[in-house]
């Protein structure tokens, strides 16, 4: 029998030919074949047979029995196919068309088929049955795509299996036709003896045309950035670096192939262009086409833990922001410490302010409430706290430019050492609006080993008393039985920083869902930023740790078009989760998340 693929593909028509081999005197042949799912008992018909001349004949049976001519309705359930000849004669070579079964869940098709050659003298003497079988394979599943379905106010998860080496790919997320793109996020973690080690949570992003990054490069400290290009034609990258001071530090350029992806630390080629060993101060880029981009800081702590952090980059394109802003939270001192960067997004000088409301902060020795910025066009600026009290200090920061003039972009890095050790860091962007959705999470014992635990931070912008609502609903949009929303009101220029079951004490163990926080639509702005907290498993003491977890603004406009997450990792411990959700106001949405690999082909991934 000749024809039959290595593996099936559904709904694909394979010709088929089967030959009998002639025996001693024989004269006239003749042929059956069915195609049965291999695993069904009793038969089940695989796919359909057809005939493709005159010389063949389908017929049908019940499942079991032999066939009786004319045979039953091929229209009958559970009828099996039987294609054989009309006529014996000399002809032994027969054809016949197999259309596959649509479905490759139907898995391995076994073909059974028997050929009589005669001899015609209308006996049995000297004529010989052959019968042989084939099995042939259903295609393995296609896991380069997982598709997604969410209702207003819910959201799905998903996350890799961490199986294999390790390896680095991308993702894409594309709605459905007439759909929009979810708000998502991936969170990249590291496992060891002592479980997660490490997380990060990176949002997912349309591509830009030009974008600049806070970067910083001392070891054990490494700043790391991933461009993908989704187009079906190359793009080509321009990149150029500028000090802390002001000045030129070098620059270069990267094409990339029609839906490649690049993912390299700051100090490898082709980005170790600036002098010396270390650097300090912004990457600016542009780029021939729009492309995905994400950067993250990486850190070796000192026990030789890979820590990873967002860094969130700056689209040059867009109108620079004016006035005064607001960071969410800063922590300071009891083994917290708090970075605060400043990107400046023009090519002009700014100046301005940091205010540390609530609490003092110390910065370079001193201690005060107000510190000053002063950074110059393309470059950056980083202020840190000293984190040397036994106490937490805790608040907001408001970054406060000169005469109420353009404000430089904002990131907060959280650091926590709480005996010598750094054991977590996450970056967190700022968020202003009166309404806004994130991802939210809890599961296990609070404080315990293996516990997880969302955490909320909100700062009121305004010298006046603002009145914060905080409403939650699960994945599948809906809300949480015995769950109210909760209210709280911010004093002027207040804060607070809460974790989920605070807001929720009754709120179900081994919960996942969106957290709604709203103020007045007609007020001013609060400021709102996520992390997501874990204790993980090392003894004696486990590590706490946390991770940055997107908030999406409820009145931005969802985009239309694909979104991307420039790299994510998986294997030699590492996993990554995927979470999309309803950032915007009545959004539910369909579609696929799709997998490839650096090169841009199509690429399976476990997911659980």
């Amino acid at each position: 029998m000749a024809g039959l693929p290595t593996s099936w593909t559904p709904g694909q028509t394979y010709p088929l030919t089967v030959t009998v081999q002639p025996a001693t005197g024989s004269s006239r042949y003749g042929f059956q074949l069915s195609a049965v799912i291999d695993s069904s008992n009793p038969p089940q018909q695989a796919g359909t047979l057809a005939k493709v001349n005159n010389a063949v004949q389908v017929v049908c049976s019940p499942p079991s029995g032999s066939v009786s001519y004319p045979g039953i309705n091929c229209n009958t359930s559970g009828a099996i196919q039987f294609a054989e000849h009309v006529n014996a004669n000399s002809t032994r070579t027969f054809t016949v068309n197999w259309v596959a079964p649509s479905n490759a869940a139907v898995g391995t098709v076994r073909f059974n088929v028997a050929g009589n050659a005669a001899n015609g003298d209308f006996s049995t003497s000297l004529d010989r049955i052959y019968t042989q079988f084939y099995r042939v394979d259903a295609p393995p599943p296609d896991l380069s795509t997982r598709a997604f379905t969410f209702a207003d106010r819910g959201g799905v998860s998903f996350i890799t299996d961490g199986s294999g080496a390790q390896m680095s790919a991308y993702s894409s997320i594309v709605p459905d036709a007439g759909k929009t793109a979810p708000s998502g996020v991936a969170i990249y973690g590291f496992s060891n003896a002592n479980g997660v080690s490490t997380e990060t949570g990176v949002p997912a992003t349309a591509p830009v045309s030009a974008g600049r990054i806070y970067a910083e490069i001392a070891p054990p400290l490494n700043t790391g950035i991933a461009i993908t290009n989704p187009n079906s034609t190359p793009a080509t990258i321009t990149f150029s670096f500028t000090s802390a001071t002001g000045a030129s530090a070098g620059s270069g350029t990267k094409t990339l192939a029609a839906h490649e992806s690049i993912a390299q630390f700051l100090d490898q080629a082709p980005f170790k262009v600036y002098p010396g060993s270390t650097f300090q101060g912004t990457l600016s880029f542009t780029s021939t086409l729009p492309v995905g981009v994400m950067a993250l800081r990486g850190f070796n702590n000192e026990r030789g833990d890979f820590l990873m952090s967002t860094l969130p980059f700056v689209d040059t394109t867009a109108m620079p922001k004016s006035g005064t802003v607001v960071v969410p939270h800063f922590a300071d001192g009891g083994g917290s410490i708090t970075q605060i960067f400043l990107v400046n997004p023009t090519d002009n000088a700014l100046s301005g302010s940091v205010q540390f409301r609530g609490e003092d902060g110390t910065i370079g020795g001193q201690t005060n409430s107000s510190f000053p910025y002063s950074i110059p066009g393309r470059s950056a600026q980083k202020l840190a706290t000293a984190g040397t009290g036994t106490n937490t200090a805790q608040g907001s920061v408001a970054v406060v430019p000169a005469a109420g003039g353009i404000v430089p972009t904002a990131l907060v890095l959280f650091s926590y050492k709480p005996t010598g050790v750094i054991v977590a860091e996450a970056g967190v962007p700022l968020t202003s609006g009166t309404a806004f959705r994130l991802y939210v999470e809890s599961a296990g014992t609070p404080f315990q080993p293996g516990s997880i635990q969302s955490g909320i931070a909100v700062a009121n912008t305004s010298p006046s008393s603002v009145p914060v609502t905080f409403d939650i609903t699960d994945l599948n949009g809906s809300p949480v039985a015995g769950i109210s929303p909760h209210s709280e009101t911010l004093l002027p220029s207040g804060h607070i920083g809460k974790f989920l079951g605070q807001f929720f004490p009754s709120l179900p163990n081994s919960f996942k869902g969106v957290l709604r926080v709203t103020s007045d639509p007609n007020g001013p702005p609060i400021s709102v930023t996520g992390l997501r907290t874990r204790y993980n498993q090392r003894q004696p003491v486990p590590d706490f740790l946390y991770t940055t977890t997107p908030v999406s603004i409820e009145g931005d406009a969802p985009a239309t078009g694909q979104l991307l997450l420039p790299t994510f990792v998986n294997g030699g411990g590492y996993t990554t989760q995927f979470i999309l959700f309803s950032g915007s106001q009545g959004q539910s949405s369909t579609g696929n998340l799709r997998f490839y690999d650096l090169n841009g082909s199509a690429l399976n991934v476990n997911l659980n």
